[in-house]
């Protein structure tokens, strides 16, 4: 059996192999996985203190004799002919616990060395599956929220991963692409109508996912007349898991011209100094703290003090959150002269 449960409340996910009777899944997850004395422990913390992934058995846990006295032994290990138990302790967050037990008859006895010694070569792989395992079940979690969070949003907005292929679209964003003047799929993948476009959107995703670079920036979007008809913000979301997974790993949201010239005169409400604008425009331009510094001539802690400016006074906190709220038609910043310091 494969088992995450809380060793505070028993709640658990288990999956079972082998000869098993068909109720027991169904048994364990609505009656025995609550009162699992080999999971749920009486004294959480002194259990989770001294908790280290090994192999033991269920006598390291609880004494035999405890041990058979106690309804989840008798009522439920027992009619699984499984009254001797061997776990694998694999991974460990907070109060959840993952291992895989494996259990056999009192007629074969209790596991010995020999057992140890067969299970020891493959241990370290399933520790590492089991690593991997929590690392898909966060993807899937996140994937969940934000798919939910761009249903809810008016604008097209696309999760696309490391090569700029569409994991999800939401409803505007499916209308757009089958508009096709825009933006389209080639496949699976987004590609812009215009050729100069379609590089511009490959470059700045790239960026978006360089690892250890990874940065936002915004792409101007050409239509079939070959006038601007709005933009695109590339925004990383850094999650490791979704890398590796090939799972979402950009947020793209399209702003069309007509949003963009709302948003310039919000811009105007900020009240951002000569060189809160400039900085604000090397960001939206993918330019790094340090680059924007080179750039303008100044060290990088006038700009960390500027960037902080424009955190209090947009509302943002980080510098995603800032690029998402300024990518837009920049035709009001850039009333900045390039001498800004």
């Amino acid at each position: 059996m494969l088992l995450t449960a809380s060793v505070v409340t028993g709640a658990s996910d288990a999956v079972f192999y082998g000869n098993v009777d068909r109720s027991a899944p169904a048994e364990f997850h609505t009656y025995y996985s609550a009162i699992n004395p080999l999971t749920r422990m009486g004294d959480p913390s002194r259990y989770l203190a001294v908790w280290q992934p090994t192999i033991i058995r269920d006598e390291d846990i609880l004494p035999r004799e405890a041990l058979q006295r106690t309804e989840y032994y008798n009522d439920f290990l027992r009619p699984l002919g499984a009254e001797h138990g061997i776990y694998l302790r694999l991974e460990r967050r907070g109060e959840i616990v993952t291992n895989i037990s494996l259990g056999r008859s009192s007629a074969r006895g209790r596991f010995g060395q020999d057992t140890d010694k067969a299970l020891s070569p493959v241990y370290s792989h399933l520790k590492r599956a089991a690593a991997l395992r929590w690392r898909f079940r966060e993807l899937s979690q996140f994937t969940a929220a934000t798919t939910l969070a761009l249903d809810a949003a008016p604008e097209a907005a696309l999760l696309l991963d490391a090569v700029g292929c569409v994991v999800y679209a939401n409803d505007a964003a499916e209308r757009l692409l089958a508009d096709g003047t825009l933006l389209r799929r080639s496949g699976r993948c987004l590609i812009a109508f215009a050729p100069r476009v379609a590089a511009a959107l490959a470059s700045a995703i790239a960026a978006a996912t360089k690892p250890g670079e990874r940065r936002g920036g915004v792409v101007a979007l050409v239509g079939t007349d070959g006038h601007r008809a709005g933009e695109a913000s590339v925004l990383p979301l850094s999650l490791d898991a979704a890398l590796a997974a090939n799972g979402p790993a950009v947020l793209v949201r399209i702003s069309p011209l007509a949003d963009v010239g709302r948003t310039n005169e919000a811009m105007d409400g900020f009240g951002l100094t000569r060189a809160e604008r400039a900085l604000a425009l090397a960001l939206i331009d993918g330019q790094s703290l340090r680059h924007a510094a080179a750039a303008r001539g100044v060290s990088i802690n006038t700009v960390r003090c500027q960037l902080a400016g424009l955190f209090n006074k947009t509302g943002a906190r980080r510098q995603t959150e800032l690029v998402a709220l300024l990518t837009r038609e920049n035709k009001a910043l850039r009333t900045c002269d390039a001498g800004c310091v």
